[in-house]
């Protein structure tokens, strides 16, 4: 998302007579900011009981006649001069363009979504263009909408559209250019953070994970049947796009270059059910949200140490496996009483002491889980990995190295080149379920890592330090 900056009149809704002029700011790093030379609250309510108000809503005007609602606007700063003078600043949760919004219609069930890699990965065009061999001079372009993908699911619909625009002066300057993004139609009516838990972070990071490359969100619409407008021609009711401004941890400006195909895992055109995928990955970013947030969050953050990188990806593992697989090594009656026959010889003093140590004695170690998961994904870890006994211990004391620092570990824990490695192959077993996840077959599996540039070079090196 770009810059912003508006300058115009602003007020609260349930005070429309007392306007106050200012200046709206939105930079990704630091966020949305208003400035108003004055106050809203009026300078005879000010005190040290209001400094810090909240306001659910503030409505505003631009100078250019654009309409814009704030919402969950803090009080940030306050500046009293003589004789009278008040300047006010708020912080801003989200801004709305085009629209005045009370805080009851702030919910929406319909959006569009623009991300930095999705063209890459649905790699489809309606552009084409035609060379004549008998008509060396002449060109023609043609532009055709490809077929939308729906897919219709428990969670709601989720279309990837096309649209075209064509600019210039059509004289002696064409520019022709395919835009592809996501809609989304939830299945009711959300605030726009419930929006962005349940869709559109879930679709970053699908993409991110398709695309092996961070996306970010560039544009974001949503639809409201509170801003609306009917058709000329009495035919229906067109709800007007209400753009979206918040800051993002991650940005990347939309690419002009894209991606080279081996350099992503797969594409739209790898999969072959796109309403199972994408109701599969709902699914998954609901059910596994801890395994999404540690697993992404390092792809997200590129300047994370790799000691941080590895505890991340074993932790993420360690969380899949639980949510996942067997998570416990008895059965529940039998731990139960072999606890009881533990408890049973130890004097009360110490009972207590050694009931919480005994809480978690029964789920599976680091290295059991780290066995499992090598087996579930040995079709893309088994050119990687030789000894999975070997690796999984090597995982297991470096983890206790760095989480507890243990001197007598340090030797046998990874440091360098090999934790590094050990990292990428940790993360290549966690991609490889999620695609297993996604209903790819074994086969296909197979097929889209062993076109990908950073799976060869990680079997490369893996050879090399064998």
């Amino acid at each position: 998302m770009d810059d912003v900056e508006y300058s115009g009149l602003w007020w609260l809704p349930s005070n429309p007579e007392n306007k106050v002029a200012g200046t709206l700011i939105f930079s990704n790093q630091d966020g949305i900011e208003l400035r108003l030379i004055g106050s809203l609250e009026g300078f005879e309510d000010l005190n040290n009981n209001n400094l810090y108000q909240v306001h659910s809503v503030i409505w505003g005007l631009t100078d250019g006649g654009k309409s814009i609602t704030l919402s969950e606007c803090l009080a940030a700063g306050l500046k009293i001069g003589l004789p009278g003078f008040v300047s006010r600043d708020y912080r801003i949760h989200l801004c709305f363009l085009s629209a005045h919004l009370t805080e009851e219609q702030l919910r929406f069930r319909r959006l569009i979504v623009e991300y930095s890699r999705l063209a890459d990965w649905v790699r489809t065009s309606g552009l084409t263009m035609t060379i004549y061999d008998n008509e060396p001079n002449k060109r023609q372009f043609n532009y055709t909408l490809p077929d939308e993908e729906k897919a219709v699911t428990s969670k709601g619909t989720v279309s990837i559209d096309f649209s075209f625009n064509a600019t210039g002066d059509f004289f002696d300057e064409m520019h022709l250019r395919q835009f592809i993004s996501m809609e989304i139609e939830a299945n009711g009516d959300y605030s726009f953070d419930d929006l962005m838990l349940r869709y559109i972070r879930p679709f970053q990071n699908f993409l991110t994970l398709a695309t092996t490359k961070p996306n970010s969100i560039v544009r974001v619409q949503v639809f409201s049947k509170h801003i609306s407008f009917e058709k000329s021609d009495g035919s229906g009711v067109v709800e007007t796009p209400i753009e979206v401004i918040f800051p993002q941890r991650y940005l990347e400006a939309k690419q002009d270059k894209l991606l080279i195909p081996n350099y992503m895992l797969f594409t739209l055109h790898d999969i072959e059910d796109f309403q199972g995928t994408i109701e599969r990955w709902l699914n998954v970013s609901d059910e596994l949200d801890s395994v999404c947030n540690l697993f992404f969050g390092v792809m997200y953050n590129s300047s994370m140490y790799v000691e941080q990188e590895f505890l991340n990806i074993v932790q993420a593992v360690e969380s899949y496996h639980r949510r996942r697989m067997k998570n416990n090594v008895l059965p529940k009656e039998q731990h139960k009483a072999r606890v009881e026959a533990i408890l049973s010889g130890i004097t009360d003093e110490h009972k207590d002491w050694l009931k919480e140590l005994l809480t978690y004695s029964n789920e599976p170690r680091l290295k059991h889980r780290l066995l499992e998961l090598a087996d579930k994904a040995d079709i893309i870890l088994s050119p990687l990995i030789t000894d999975k006994e070997e690796f999984a211990k090597k995982v297991k004391n470096t983890r206790n190295y760095f989480t507890h620092y243990d001197p007598s570990l340090k030797a046998k824990a990874a440091h360098g080149s090999e934790l590094y490695l050990l990292t990428i192959k940790l993360s290549y077993m966690l991609q490889a379920c999620f695609l297993l996840e996604l209903g790819f077959s074994q086969e296909k599996c197979i097929e889209v890592f062993r076109r990908n540039q950073g799976y060869i070079q990680a079997m490369n090196k893996a050879r090399q330090n064998r």
